[in-house]
């Protein structure tokens, strides 16, 4: 309620770890995008390891949104995470200051200023906070605040808080690989369909249905091709 995240450190073993990302590179070598990774249990594993902590945060009975990312910053070419924004924005808030949504986000590789790094607004030292000023909003710069972290971690953050990812340098020997997940309480009113339930398994048809989803959700800020988008929209049809 006074920062606006949080950081588990040590959180994901790092075996875990090291299939996330041999997953991803997996999925980059056949040439899609890295969110295909999640058609391996190994990223829905991650989820459930978050459990008791969304159970704490949230509600014993929360849900996870269909909303989720995987990244690899590439620092050879000098590539950027996410534009700053708010995930929710405002409406994430209950009247109390409790959050009714929060994002996780999981390094699969260290994270740092070189590779791009996530840089957050405290909520404190937000004066934007809660009105949901997108357009000319400039943050105080010296209460930027960086959050390196290792492989294994977790930063958890309330879905008003404005947040991005920094730009890597060809300086960097490693890339920003890294997933995020979105929960909501379940007593409000959903902010995005369908909502899931973890506890269960879900098959291949559904992964690569949500998987699809989050392609077309996000195809706007990546320029994906024809192809590609309507294989989304099959496996979407197919939820």
């Amino acid at each position: 309620k006074t920062e606006g995240y949080m950081e588990l450190n040590q959180f994901i073993s790092l075996d875990l770890i090291k299939r996330l990302r041999l997953g991803i590179e997996n999925i980059l070598s056949q040439g899609l995008p890295p969110v295909f990774c999640f058609v391996y249990d190994d990223y829905w594993e991650c989820v459930h390891k978050l459990k008791g902590v969304f159970k704490l945060l949230l509600d014993n009975k929360f849900k996870m949104l269909p909303d989720f990312w995987a990244w690899y910053i590439n620092p050879e070419n000098s590539e950027v995470g996410w534009a700053p924004h708010r995930d929710k924005g405002p409406c994430s808030i209950s009247q109390n200051g409790k959050p009714k949504s929060l994002t996780a986000w999981i390094p699969i590789t260290e994270a740092n200023p070189l590779n791009g790094c996530m840089y957050v607004v405290p909520i404190s030292k937000d004066a934007n906070y809660l009105n949901n000023q997108k357009q000319g909003f400039h943050p105080d710069l010296q209460s930027i605040r960086a959050l390196p972290v290792l492989p294994g971690d977790a930063l958890i953050w309330n879905q008003a808080m404005y947040h991005w990812g920094g730009r890597s340098s060809k300086y960097s020997k490693i890339p920003r690989i890294s997933v995020a997940f979105e929960f909501q309480r379940s007593d409000v009113t959903a902010f995005n369909n369908p909502l899931l339930d973890i506890s269960k398994i879900l098959p291949l048809r559904v992964k690569l249905g949500l998987i699809g989803q989050q392609i077309l959700q996000y195809k706007h800020m990546y320029g994906y091709s024809e192809d590609l988008v309507n294989i989304a929209k099959k496996c979407v049809a197919n939820i």
